[in-house]
């Protein structure tokens, strides 16, 4: 190994000390608390940043940033997206639509 050591230790180092949180503002996940419409989060088990659209039955209906279709995620493993990553997604979008390869 790379010496960086677990998971939860590198998760709390890129974090801060804090800890991943879900949108709930749940350590870890697990949280009941459905995020609001319009939100930017991050689906952790997709490993993708969206807005939120909705809520149908148990899910958050998400949208990825610019468009595009929509996907269902578990709320319990959504938490809010970083301002670093809300830059991101914005940036390569923007970039994407300067090679025009979306509208």
């Amino acid at each position: 190994m790379h010496g960086l050591g677990t998971t939860a230790d590198v998760v709390r180092r890129r974090s801060g000390g804090r800890g991943e949180r879900n949108a709930g503002g749940v350590p870890g996940g697990g949280g009941a608390v459905k995020p609001p419409v319009g939100a930017y989060v991050v689906d952790t088990r997709a490993e993708r940043l969206g807005i939120v659209m909705g809520h149908e039955g148990p899910y958050v209906q998400l949208r990825p940033y610019g468009g595009g279709r929509e996907w269902d995620a578990d709320p319990r493993a959504v938490r809010h997206a970083t301002p670093e990553e809300r830059l991101r997604a914005a940036t390569a979008y923007a970039n994407a639509r300067r090679r025009g390869e979306v509208p």
